[in-house]
């Protein structure tokens, strides 16, 4: 992944959060900031911009400010003690089962 991927990544995180409805919204926030921290771990993301964009998310899906900061701040800490391994441009995953099994995996996380 790329820089530029992760802050698409970012943009989309923010875009599902702000899409989610009332019952899951913190979950949602949790679950794309904790995925957002993997790639701010990995070096991939600043993390200035990326705690703006998912702080200004978070309200506009209608979530308390203290709601946003605590919960941001410990999905980016889980998320951030877990990065993820950058691939290399000139690796070729693998085409097996496992594999594909992996990326989705790691997307899910």
């Amino acid at each position: 992944m790329t820089p530029e991927q992760a802050r698409l990544q970012l943009f989309e995180a923010c875009d599902n959060i702000r899409a989610s409805g009332s019952g899951i919204r913190n979950a949602t926030f949790n679950k794309r900031s904790e995925w957002i921290g993997r790639l701010i771990g990995s070096g991939l993301l600043a993390e200035r911009e990326a705690v703006a964009e998912l702080k200004r998310a978070g309200r506009d899906a209608g979530l308390t400010p203290g709601e946003c900061s605590s919960t941001l701040a410990s999905a980016l800490r889980s998320g951030k003690a877990r990065p993820i391994e950058p691939q290399k441009p000139d690796a070729r995953p693998e085409n097996t089962p496992q594999s594909r099994f992996m990326v989705i995996s790691e997307l899910l996380l």
